[in-house]
């Protein structure tokens, strides 16, 4: 077997040569004489004379000029130049070190960490900061903090982010009472940058080697009024606004979307937004406990109408409703029946925006494939879910799920465009709800693992 090297020695022969001529031009510029640290022949007597007889040169010191040897540079030029590269690279290093001992300094001196912690965590757990990581935003943290207003309320601040520029900041404030606390109300901001969201198609048949990608900025905040008598079903009303911003892509292993569709094919893309939402919530919950519950229902359904404040290109109603059954079989083993939808139709010709078509794909739809793999106006879904503990606070558990998108669910419903998936995984809990997922489904596109931090 012969193996051929081919080097580009160009490259190198050109910085030995500029080396060179550096040198000797540092070298002709200075004094031949006193180049090699050579003395003044007229300092000195004869070799010939007697040591003990040598002469002492007593004129002062500036008229003795060449008496000593000349003071050498500690570096020569083209040694400078020769050290730039390096010089660059610690540069990085020496500021990391030099903030690292400021922030050390500044922190033994004014006792920075102590005072961030005792105003960011209570002793009495109504205030903390804890990680949290999703695939889709990356690692962050959350902050909390409870009974700030009214017992109950709770205002959370989260911040993530990910590879590829993703990021999002989130600021939540809910529960707070209103009127004696009859009603409660909820305010939310919230900033998303996700750089390569996937896109296969619209409808049921899309493939998954057409897989592109693009980018989706959305600002939004949205002001919710709703009941909290603390009975088992609750009603709300919504009001949101959002600004949203779709580009190319950001992850070049798949092509960008807006390189294979059009503002014209694909509605929403490469566009700008801004739309607002009117929403109508019922909620009901007969659930024995709210964090990790082994029997009850739990069904919401919302109603809401979205439309462009500026333009007039999209508008859509929307309809969805998600209902779970919890069945306690024998010894915390328990079974979850799910069955939800969501249904999309245009508003007075406009168009609804691609990237608020229904979805399928993702831990809270389907678990065994990508996010966004199909996507159409109406959507379908059912899954039946084992969980059983292995742990005082963890469960494993074994699911099947299966679901349709449609452009009119009621038409063109057919058992033949069901999507299956199957896995398990394990789920920890803590007080407050999930503290880690780590699910894995299997479906005809292959496997799909599913990670999640609080």
């Amino acid at each position: 077997m012969e193996i051929a090297i081919t080097v580009n020695t160009r490259p190198a022969i050109t910085i030995l040569l500029t080396l060179c001529v550096l040198w000797c031009l540092d070298f002709i510029a200075g004094d031949p004489a006193t180049t090699f640290a050579q003395p003044d022949n007229g300092a000195y007597e004869s070799e010939a004379t007697d040591s003990t007889e040598a002469s002492v040169d007593k004129r002062p010191p500036e008229q003795r000029k060449g008496a000593f040897p000349k003071k050498e540079p500690s570096h020569r030029s083209w040694e400078k130049v020769a050290a730039i590269p390096g010089k660059t690279l610690y540069v990085p290093i020496w500021v990391l070190f030099r903030a690292t001992g400021l922030v050390i300094a500044a922190n033994a001196e004014y006792d920075i960490l102590p005072r961030m912690v005792d105003l960011l965590t209570s002793d009495d757990g109504r205030r903390g900061v804890y990680p949290t990581y999703s695939s889709r935003g990356g690692i962050g943290a959350k902050y909390f903090a409870d009974d700030i207003l009214n017992e109950g309320s709770r205002f959370t601040a989260t911040a993530t982010a990910g590879l590829r520029k993703r990021f999002r900041f989130d600021l939540y404030y809910k529960r707070v009472a209103l009127f004696g606390g009859a009603l409660a109300s909820d305010y939310r901001l919230e900033y998303r940058r996700f750089s390569d969201e996937k896109f296969f198609g619209v409808g049921p048949d899309s493939r998954k080697e057409d897989e592109t990608n693009y980018l989706r900025k959305q600002a939004r905040g949205a002001i919710a009024l709703g009941t909290w008598s603390g009975s088992h079903t609750e009603v709300g009303l919504a009001l949101g606004y959002e600004h949203n911003i779709v580009g190319r892509g950001g992850d070049d292993r798949t092509t960008s979307t807006t390189d294979s569709f059009s503002e014209e094919t694909l509605p929403g893309l490469e566009e700008e937004s801004s739309m607002g939402r009117a929403q109508f919530g019922l909620r009901h919950d007969t659930t024995n406990r709210r964090v990790r519950p082994s029997s009850g229902v739990e069904a919401n359904v919302v109603a809401g109408i979205h439309g462009e404040l500026v333009d007039e290109d999209f508008g859509f109603t929307e309809v969805s409703a998600d209902a779970r059954v919890y069945f306690h079989w024998f010894r915390d083993r328990i079974f979850v029946f799910r069955l939800a939808g969501r249904f999309a139709d245009p508003l007075g010709g406009r168009e609804v925006p691609f990237y608020h078509l229904s979805a399928l794909g993702r831990f809270e739809t389907i678990r065994g494939f990508t996010r966004g793999r199909f996507r159409d106006r109406d959507m379908v879904l059912g899954s039946i879910e084992y969980r059983y503990p292995v742990r005082r606070k963890v469960d494993a558990l074994l699911f099947v799920d299966t679901g349709q998108v449609a452009g009119d669910m009621f038409r063109d419903f057919t058992a033949d465009h069901l999507r299956w998936t199957f896995g398990g995984g394990f789920r920890a809990w803590h007080r407050r709800g999930t503290l880690l997922r780590l699910e894995i489904g299997f479906s005809d596109d292959g496997f799909r693992i599913h990670f999640g931090l609080n």
